[in-house]
């Protein structure tokens, strides 16, 4: 039985298109909950996350490209206890 674990590749552009969407959507549900999109204070939360997260994914692979290869990627097999 063979344990190798194949190595990891980046995220694909369709694995990345659709956590896009899936965040509109989940944006778009908070919306409608609310029951309008005149609502700030989320405005400036989702102004706020997407600055600090960009900066920080920016910062990640500039200064950790294999830490940020890691985390941007997908398990394929599972950790083995």
């Amino acid at each position: 039985m063979d344990d190798k674990i194949p190595p990891e590749t980046g995220p694909s552009k369709s694995a990345t298109a659709v956590k896009l969407v899936l965040s509109i959507v989940y944006m778009a549900l908070i919306f409608l909950a609310a029951g309008t999109v005149n609502w700030p204070e989320f405005w400036f939360f989702l102004g706020f996350y997407v600055t600090t997260t960009s900066v920080f994914v920016l910062w990640l692979k500039k200064h950790d490209p294999g830490l940020f290869k890691e985390r941007m990627g997908w398990k394929l097999v599972p950790k083995v206890w």
